[in-house]
């Protein structure tokens, strides 16, 4: 679970139509459980949480009005730290 707030930058640095910059934060919990055998053929479980901050900013090139192209860093999550990738708008 979490909840994640951006700031676009573009108006602040005066960027161009094509161009949307942002930066932000999130907040959140994260869960996990996880259930492993030992060598001695032992059961093991475990499950727990802890709460999370992070920081993230990023960029976005319009190709068009529909697709961008994106990267960003941060995110503030155990599996983030970095992203590329193709936005859609419909």
């Amino acid at each position: 679970m979490n909840i994640r707030g951006s700031y676009h930058l573009n108006e602040l640095i005066d960027a161009p139509d094509e161009w949307d910059f942002y930066a932000g934060v999130s907040a959140g919990f994260y869960f996990w459980r996880h259930k492993y055998t030992d060598v001695f053929n032992t059961i093991h479980r475990n499950s727990g949480g802890r709460p999370n901050i992070g920081i993230h900013a990023g960029a976005r090139y319009f190709v068009n009005e529909n697709i961008a192209i994106n990267a960003e860093l941060g995110g503030g999550s155990a599996l983030s730290g970095g992203t590329i990738g193709v936005t859609f708008i419909l």
